[in-house]
């Protein structure tokens, strides 16, 4: 029997013995669940075959790596909310552990976690407060073959409403964070951000809100390869959140952006928006479709780029027990912002179809096919990948 075979029939084996573990128990279990409980728990197992683990190009050998991989992830999710007198807590904890058959060298344990506090103080004053961490693995699609790079996250922020139900509203906003990578450490940042907004609602639901926010991004390592990457960016936005009727919620917003380096280079303007529309067709049917045009998140790259994203999604529920998903996504990533840096195009698309099945509420069981291309003006960075999948959860 091959390494490869012993992989395959090991990971497969853990799966089984996890899906009939769930299943025994999902019996009794779901007789107790109920989704207005304050606390929830619910474990799941996620088995996962990717052709193309590490997003190579087609003549790209995977050198002392394998190519393809199982994926095997078990995770603990719980989750509590309460409202005391008028003020409203939310705890969310996730623990997780991948572990794959060919690739060993690769596991690690991940998690996140949140913490919400969203108070009131009289009719108008609505003070709030957030803190949540994460450890996470970076895209194989942004790292160099077999680079395994953790990146740990935290964040903590506060906010300050003032207003009605109804009418005009005041919000200020804070908000303090921190990225470290273990192996791309040139990519540790400390992320400031501070925001107001002035909004408006209607007697019917529809919101139309001004934002700013002024957001400070400095490098642990401010100068690489002779350049320093500290900024700060400026974000405008006009919002609209507009019920069109029952079945129909349109979101928008469009503004601009405007980026200010510390190092001897021009200021950069860009503009930004985006329109997000929501319509149940029917008791069956329900299709989102959007587009985003915006900057991405520092920290996960050396450049800084801007996209373009569009996404469809048609779900249809069979019955109450048996819903399905399609979905497709396109993402146009334009990398140099900066003068000194080196353009780069990508063009990433993605579809998607998975079936999900409820016999109780409490356990739910889906089956799931990716299928991923992007084209980039960049040697080697073009790929094809595809992933089939299957996850069991049980909720109590």
């Amino acid at each position: 029997m091959t390494t490869t075979s012993a992989s395959l029939q090991t990971a497969h084996g853990r799966w089984v013995s996890a899906v009939l573990a769930l299943t025994v128990v999902a019996a009794p279990v779901q007789a107790r669940f109920d989704p207005a409980d304050r606390f929830q728990l619910s474990a799941s197992i996620d088995e996962q075959y990717d052709n193309n683990l590490f997003r190579l190009a087609a003549d790209q050998p995977s050198t002392g790596f394998a190519r393809s991989d199982w994926l095997t992830t078990p995770q603990l999710q719980a989750q509590y909310q309460n409202t005391f007198s008028r003020q409203q807590l939310r705890l969310d904890a996730a623990a997780y552990a991948p572990r794959f058959a060919n690739n060993s060298q690769l596991n690690y344990q991940g998690y996140n976690g949140e913490a919400v506090w969203s108070g009131r103080v009289g009719d108008l004053w609505h003070p709030g407060a957030q803190y949540r961490r994460s450890r996470t693995l970076a895209s194989f699609a942004d790292v160099p073959l077999g680079v395994k790079d953790m990146i740990d996250e935290d964040a903590t922020g506060a906010s300050l409403l003032f207003g009605g139900e109804r009418k005009a509203r005041l919000g200020l906003e804070g908000r303090w964070g921190n990225k470290h990578h273990d192996t791309r450490r040139y990519l540790d940042l400390q992320d400031r951000l501070w925001a107001a907004t002035l909004g408006w609602r209607t007697t019917r639901g529809s919101d139309l809100g001004l934002r700013h926010e002024r957001r400070t991004i400095r490098y642990d390592e401010q100068a690489f390869l002779g350049l320093d990457r500290d900024y700060q960016q400026q974000r405008t936005t006009l919002q609209l959140n507009w019920p069109v009727s029952d079945k129909l919620v349109w979101k928008a917003h469009a503004g601009y952006l405007q980026w200010d380096f510390d190092a001897d280079a021009p200021g950069r303007y860009a503009s930004i928006g985006g329109s997000d529309l929501n319509w149940q067709l029917s008791d069956k049917l329900a299709l989102t479709a959007s587009a985003q045009r915006d900057a991405d998140e520092p920290g996960d790259n050396l450049q800084i780029s801007m996209s373009n994203r569009y996404r469809l999604v048609a779900d249809w529920a069979w019955s109450d027990k048996v819903t399905t998903e399609l979905s497709w996504q396109q993402q146009r990533k334009h990398y140099g912002v900066l003068v000194s840096q080196l353009a780069r195009k990508d063009e990433t698309d993605s579809v998607r179809a998975q079936c999900n099945w409820s016999p109780w509420s409490a356990l739910t069981a889906s089956l799931y096919w990716q299928g991923e291309r992007r084209d980039s003006s960049a040697q080697g960075e073009s790929y094809r990948d595809q992933l089939t999948g299957a996850t069991l959860e049980l909720r109590y």
